[in-house]
């Protein structure tokens, strides 16, 4: 009994010790820690290899100047003796290992088992020792996490811990990335990191830097911590419908695809092995949305904020333009709702009434005028363009024209003239958006892409969805100002939608929004996600080294200790950075708000994501 005790003590200790060193590690030592983890893990393994080994046979017995080794898996006995001990093997009785040590140990009074046993438990932990002490001497090299001070004296910046990431992401929600590094061909099961996203968020990725790696994760929804709600996805090549809808109609879901120039089959028909069922384009016709009761004004404007852009700056001639001419769509809207029958009462119809030459518009705007149609909301636009001049009236029906230019693609008008669904089913949490268009059409039919935002975002205000509703909102300045927007991420938590924003370059949100506007954007996010950074990119690479801060270190010589000022990342830093690791800001609660080392979620590799994706048409060779 004894024996097997100290054989267990063995094999157990160093184990246990090196373990609670590892633990230890990561929940106190600050930085990132992941060096020295794995430094002990290796260490935990090779203790408890040692010890296990040596209980089991190797280097079993040294004493008296001879060596004698068995091997754990066999009955033979290798011996190093010196001349005078050969006779005595000669005599050595049959049997297996023990046996012959046993003997062996009687003829030359070699050491006791159990002083064998503790000698073994002794070098086994002295190895992993060593071992231990070479990580902690490696890790102690990083001055970010070894030598960081607990003192904020000249700033107070850290990347947040292991512990603290893993306990906010216990909560669930989105998932921003992963903990550890992944490999490029292998599986990986790093841990998820899933934000409990209140607000909105905003994530800044330029090309080709694994954005679509993140919102396909999300869309796979690989635990039951992911996100809940309603999605609705601008999906410019179609590429996060192609990878996750078949999983998304799995989860009980009514996927609609809005897909008017049939991306998503053309993709699909030149890859026969692709199995898009269900991947028909669905129709709508926005003025289906429109009630007709007092209320009707309010969702006329829903449209209007997608069709007309906001001039950028608002004392220019074009908001006088921006203005006029969304009352003459309005007033005409109104006047289609109220004097056409229901299979042409569309957009296209408005289209056509103003693109009448004024010959034939003019005294149809008298008309209108007159009128008390749609409680004399369609009479407001007509009387504008009648009291103007006609250099004016010309430059508001230009603005009309271009804001209804999207609507000469018969696909459009195909697409938009009818109904086959509707936007309750946001509310009601049984229904996913995905809205297509060809890349190379992406700024010419922009309005109809502003529309699938202004509308689930009315929704969603007029009534009250069972779960939030996420709308990601890809190639964010392609799509132009819109009003909706910059009000939704000025009043934080919103009514039930959480907009997650993605863009190439801070530059482009600044061009379309302005910069206070756009500050106020980055600012009422609740993270800002940063993907990889180009070595060429050296005024953002600034932008983002200010907003992570400064840290206080220990600067140590043999005989002195100062703290010292020094950024935890410099901006050349983040210009090298890795092409699969991210940097997240969040505006966290109940933890500490530090920023965030994460990795790419290469759903590909992950089986917990691999099993529920179907194949990227894009990447297939």
């Amino acid at each position: 009994m004894r024996s097997l005790l100290v054989k267990g003590l063995a094999v157990v200790s160093p184990i246990l010790v090196y373990a609670v060193m590892a633990g230890l590690a990561a929940l106190f030592l600050p930085g990132n820690n992941g060096e020295l983890v794995k430094g002990l893990v290796c260490v935990v393994l090779l203790g408890g290899a040692v010890a296990f080994l040596s209980v089991n046979g190797a280097a079993r017995f040294i004493a008296g100047g001879a060596a004698v080794l068995c091997f754990w898996k066999s009955d033979d006995i290798i011996a190093l003796y010196w001349a005078w001990y050969q006779p005595h093997l000669a005599a050595m009785p049959d049997g297996n290992a023990v046996q012959h040590l046993r003997y062996l140990n009687q003829v030359f009074g070699l050491l006791t088992e159990a002083d064998v046993q503790f000698l073994v438990l002794g070098c086994a932990n002295g190895l992993a020792g060593i071992a231990a002490l070479a990580a902690i001497a490696r890790t102690s090299l990083n001055p970010d996490s070894r030598k960081q001070s607990k003192s904020d004296l000249f700033g107070d910046a850290r990347w947040m811990r292991r512990r603290i990431m893993a306990k906010l992401s216990r909560k669930g929600g989105i998932i921003l990335g992963q903990f550890d590094k992944p490999h490029e061909t292998r599986t990986t099961r790093s841990p998820l990191m899933q934000f409990p996203l209140q607000a909105h968020g905003l994530t800044c990725a330029p090309s080709r830097s694994g954005k679509g790696l993140v919102i396909a994760a999300n869309l796979l929804a690989p635990n039951t911590r992911s996100w809940q709600g309603p999605v609705v996805v601008i999906d410019p090549k179609g590429e996060a419908y192609m990878i996750a809808a078949r999983r998304r109609r799995e989860l009980g879901r009514r996927v609609v695809l809005l897909d008017p120039f049939a991306v998503v089959k053309e993709k699909a028909d030149a890859h026969k092995d692709l199995d898009m069922a269900g991947a028909d384009s669905w129709d709508f016709n926005p003025l289906d949305f429109v009630r007709q009761d007092e209320r009707m004004i309010a969702d006329i404007n829903v449209i209007l904020d997608a069709l007309v852009v906001p001039a950028k700056d608002a004392n220019a001639s074009g908001a006088h333009f921006a203005d006029g001419a969304r009352r003459v769509i309005a007033s005409s809207i109104c006047w289609i709702i109220a004097t056409v029958p229901q299979p042409q009462r569309n957009l296209m119809a408005v289209r056509d009434l103003l693109n009448q030459e004024w010959a034939v518009l003019g005294p149809q705007l008298e008309k209108m005028a007159a009128s008390d149609a749609a409680f004399g909301l369609a009479a407001d636009g007509a009387r504008l363009l009648l009291s103007v001049g006609e250099k004016e009236r010309g430059s508001f029906l230009s603005t009309v024209t271009n804001a209804l230019a999207f609507l000469q693609y018969r696909q459009i008008q195909h697409h938009m003239s009818k109904s086959g669904f509707s936007l309750d089913g946001l509310s009601t949490n049984d229904l996913d958006l995905f809205i297509v268009v060809p890349s190379e059409l992406l700024e010419k039919v922009r309005m109809y892409l502003r529309l699938w935002v202004t509308l689930p975002m009315a929704q969603v205000s007029r009534q009250t969805p069972e779960k939030r509703v996420l709308l990601m909102l890809d190639e964010m300045p392609a799509i132009g100002r819109l009003t909706p927007v910059l009000q939704a991420y000025r009043m934080a938590a919103g009514k039930g939608l959480s907009v997650w924003g993605f863009t190439q370059t801070f530059a482009g949100l600044i061009d379309e929004y302005g910069r206070e506007a756009f500050e106020d954007i980055r600012d009422n996010a609740d993270f800002v996600q940063f993907f990889e950074i180009p070595p060429t990119a050296k005024r953002f690479s600034e932008e983002v080294f200010d907003l992570i801060g400064q840290a206080t270190f220990k600067a140590e010589t043999e005989n002195s200790e100062r703290l010292i000022q020094r950024p935890l990342v410099t901006p050349e830093d983040l210009r090298n950075m890795d092409y699969r690791k991210q940097i997240v800001l969040a505006r966290t609660r109940n933890v500490e708000k530090a920023p965030m080392h994460l990795w790419q979620p290469r759903y590909f590799l992950r089986p917990d994501c691999k099993k529920h994706a179907d194949p990227n048409p894009y990447i297939i060779a």
